[in-house]
């Protein structure tokens, strides 16, 4: 359960299109050692797959612990498609 747990959100939208974020949240998941814990799917996201050490992985990815959540992105997320956009 990850109720009351810090959550890092990095998703693509209009405004953010650049690479600090991604490096960022990448840093984090590597250097905590947070697992894959669960993967995003949606009719409103484009036909993309990822290849990321000879694995397959969806574009949207959460990872996490029981400490801390980090949502990653490698797609653009319109507007109105997550709650609050």
């Amino acid at each position: 359960m990850l109720i009351g747990c810090l959550c890092v959100v990095r998703l693509l939208n209009a405004t953010s299109i650049g690479i600090t974020s991604m490096i960022a949240s990448g840093f984090l998941v590597d250097q905590l050692k947070l697992p894959l814990v669960a993967v995003l799917a949606s009719e409103a996201f484009p036909a993309l797959g990822l290849v990321y050490n000879y694995e397959a992985s969806s574009p949207v990815r959460i990872y996490g612990n029981e400490n801390i959540m980090v949502v990653r992105s490698e797609i653009k997320v319109a507007a109105g498609v997550y709650q609050g956009g």
